[in-house]
């Protein structure tokens, strides 16, 4: 944990100083649109250790060295009584995993049932764009058999991509320069092939060597969408296509991305 932000960063690297550290038990998405600077997640915590002389309140971000590094940003707040911007815990009256069961003492517990929430990194991603999770033998997802999952459903799931991903060219082609942060599309549909908040990838005529990545801020129409920043090069024949970024959380809520769950 730090006492600087990153903001919108593409790289995945720690600003200021450690101001201490913890353990992270879970990440729930909570609102926004995945994958953008404005989408916000849960983080629990424990284990917490400050370093001497700092507090909670100090930690301006999050940085988790694994076998695939993450970092965030903390939600911070004004604090009533000093009028100062801190970031605070909640839920600290329940840090551990143990529930209540009524009675002073127990004997034995049969018929338990309970939902976790677990990660991995051995899915891959096939060539029909599918994405495939096996629940473990004598497990079982919590959802009703053979449908296709509910906009809170999707929200269970936090897929990103090890690796960037390239998705076919979208139809028509794209006009944009180094001077306005918009591109105006002749025989494009954006309004059926892309949503805000989507990454796109801008190749040079002809597969040139220049190529940018962009987020879409907004599509006005089928032919006229704002991004995210300029283009760096000048074209008026360009391609473009969907594109997802290597550790950048993809939405699934988006019209187009479908969850289901079948038993086999």
């Amino acid at each position: 944990m730090t006492n600087v932000t990153v903001g919108s960063t593409t790289t995945i690297t720690p600003a200021g100083n450690v101001v201490g550290t913890a353990r992270m038990r879970s990440l729930v998405y909570q609102e926004g649109v995945r994958g953008t600077p404005n989408a916000v997640y849960r983080l629990y915590l424990f284990d917490i250790t400050m370093n001497a002389g700092k507090s909670f309140r100090d930690v301006r971000a999050f940085y988790y060295d694994g076998d695939y590094d993450g970092i965030c940003d903390a939600v911070t707040e004004v604090d009533g009584t000093s009028g100062s911007t801190v970031t605070f815990l909640y839920d600290t009256e329940n840090p551990d995993i143990v529930f209540k069961t009524g009675v002073k003492a127990v004997k034995s517990i049969s018929d338990i049932s309970y939902t976790y929430r677990t990660s991995t990194q051995d899915l891959t991603l096939n060539a029909n764009g599918t994405i495939e999770i096996t629940a473990p033998v004598g497990y079982q997802f919590p959802y009703s058999s053979s449908l296709s999952l509910s906009a809170s459903q999707k929200q269970d799931f936090i897929v990103a991509p090890v690796s960037n991903v390239t998705v076919s060219n979208a139809s028509g082609s794209v006009a944009g320069n180094t001077t306005v942060s918009f591109l105006v599309g002749t025989s494009t549909s954006f309004g059926t092939e892309f949503k805000e908040g989507d990454y796109i990838r801008v190749l040079e005529t002809g597969g040139g060597s220049s190529i940018d990545v962009r987020r879409i801020e907004n599509i006005v129409n089928s032919t006229y969408m704002v991004l995210n920043a300029n283009l760096s090069f000048i074209d008026t024949n360009a391609n473009v296509s969907l594109f997802f970024p290597a550790y950048y959380p993809i939405n699934l809520e988006r019209i187009g991305r479908t969850d289901r769950k079948s038993v086999v």
